[in-house]
């Protein structure tokens, strides 16, 4: 919306320019062929036709801003963002009351990770243009939701629907800070307020699914997941979060059914095999749960996840795999976790000490989904040692630790399954 708007202060420029000097021919036709070259999305030529117009010297004052405005634009969308941010700068200086440069300049801090300048830019923005300034505070709200300040977020998003109640940009992002902070209600509201607003975004449909497979919904979860399969049908992500709702649900068959549509679609992504090889372990299918687990490890050797369920199956399997297992163990990184994990099935720490030490030094969130991973991989560790007492206390204890949204939680609850068949 904002690059449009800078197209359309242009072309007023070019207008003007057209018909009130002569001197201007050359540029004027220079800045039209910029402009073609924009709106077909080549960004280069685009900030070329710029360049060449600023070079015959016919550009001033406004005049000469717009233009380097519109080459920071076209410099920032091919990736040369500190080109992009000396244009807007020189931009201000020539026309400081330009609300849109100060936010195309905070919009390239942000790209660069420079949240501080971000935040001050477009703080600079908002008084410049009061009827455009919701853009302005969406904008500084996402630079303060990437640096954790959600409070000030939610206020700047807040802001942002008061001036323009029809925005749904500002609603979704507000439920992305407020399910940031848990606070599963309120994000369910919000998306569904950008539902309403948009409703064949199917960004938002996915995310208000997540917050209810968060909140346990998995029924509506999965009914947000079908209908953002439905609007895009080749997003791999959503079909593996729907894939991941159907095994929490204990559903593997369909859970298996979504990771492989996924598969197909990005067949390079290890997760996906990750969590369609559980799907199938808890189907009884070892052999192919190690196929794909192993497939994972080829795409991604560093994942302790899949050299975890690689494992898994061939404990399930009854295959002695020690040797295998600490030679995919020596790809991870064992300080981070799940590394520590291997650590306890190789006999390299003892339970007692994983669980303390994999507890420690965490916020209240991270503690609770860490506690329930720890509870199932204890779990998990006692089944190999075949004490049938100590697995069913743990795995009982993760059934009551997981939150919804972890798969630990479904698999927690097919492992007791299982256990009790076995008996």
């Amino acid at each position: 919306m904002k690059r449009e708007r800078t197209i359309r202060l242009l072309m007023a420029v070019l207008l003007a320019a057209g018909m009130s000097c002569l001197a201007y021919a050359d540029a004027l036709d220079l800045l039209k062929a910029g402009l073609a070259a924009r709106r077909r999305g080549d960004f280069a030529a685009a900030a070329d036709f710029y360049t060449r117009a600023i070079n015959t010297g016919g550009l001033s004052g406004k005049d000469l801003a717009a233009v380097l405005t519109s080459r920071g634009v076209a410099y920032d969308m091919i990736g040369q963002t500190d080109r992009a941010i000396d244009d807007f700068t020189a931009a201000i200086r020539l026309n400081p009351n330009h609300s849109d440069t100060y936010v195309h300049r905070g919009l390239a801090w942000a790209k660069k990770r420079d949240f501080n300048r971000a935040i001050a830019d477009f703080s600079d923005a908002i008084p410049r243009d009061p009827s455009g300034a919701f853009l302005a505070l969406n904008d500084r709200g996402n630079a303060y939701e990437a640096v954790g300040e959600y409070d000030r977020a939610i206020e700047d998003y807040g802001r942002a629907i008061e001036l323009n109640p029809s925005y749904a940009a500002a609603y979704y992002n507000r439920a992305d800070v407020y399910y940031a902070k848990l606070d599963f209600d309120r994000a369910v509201e919000d998306y569904s307020e950008a539902i309403r607003l948009e409703p064949d975004s199917a960004r938002a449909h996915n995310s208000r699914g997540v917050v209810y497979r968060a909140k346990g919904a998995f029924d509506k979860a999965i009914a947000d997941f079908d209908a953002a399969i439905h609007l895009n049908p080749n997003d791999a992500a959503v079909l593996g979060s729907r894939g991941n709702t159907y095994a929490a649900k204990g559903r593997f068959e369909s859970a298996v059914a979504d990771f492989s549509s996924a598969i197909e679609l990005e067949p390079d992504i290890a997760w996906l095999y990750v969590n369609r090889a559980r799907a199938e372990l808890y189907l009884g299918q070892t052999k192919v749960a190690i196929a794909d687990a192993t497939t994972a490890l080829r795409l991604n050797p560093s994942d302790a996840y899949a050299v975890i369920w690689l494992h898994l199956a061939h404990v399930q399997d009854a295959v002695d795999d020690f040797h295998e297992l600490a030679r995919n163990s020596a790809n991870v990184d064992h300080k981070k976790w799940p590394g520590s994990v291997l650590d306890l099935y190789l006999g390299a720490t003892s339970p007692e000490t994983f669980s303390v030490a994999s507890l420690s030094n965490m916020d209240a969130k991270v503690r609770a989904e860490r506690a329930c991973e720890v509870a199932f991989y204890l779990g998990t560790f006692y089944l190999e040692q075949h004490d049938r007492n100590e697995a069913k206390r743990r795995l009982e204890a993760a059934v009551n630790a997981c939150p919804p949204s972890l798969v630990e939680l479904g698999a927690a609850k097919a492992e007791l399954t299982r256990l009790q068949s076995t008996r």
